[in-house]
């Protein structure tokens, strides 16, 4: 992941939000649309999510060295 994007998913309610809406709308298209082509693809997203936003995101804030304010020549 970007650093943008690690800064933007670093508090959980949002990787918890962006994941629930994910398994709401897999939950409608299997109990109501039954249309396997929805669920396969919405499926493949929440399990990317759960990878991305759970299990491999980076448990430290990653560290910025500081600019150099003096110039290098």
């Amino acid at each position: 992941m970007k650093e943008s994007e690690v800064a933007f998913f670093r508090p959980l309610w949002i990787r918890i939000l962006v994941t629930g809406v994910l398994a709401v709308w897999l939950g409608f298209e299997a109990l109501f649309t039954h249309d396997s082509f929805w669920m396969t693809i919405i499926g493949a997203a929440l399990a990317y999510c759960i990878w991305l936003l759970f299990i491999n995101f980076p448990k430290r804030v990653p560290e910025v060295p500081p600019d150099d304010e003096a110039g290098t020549p």
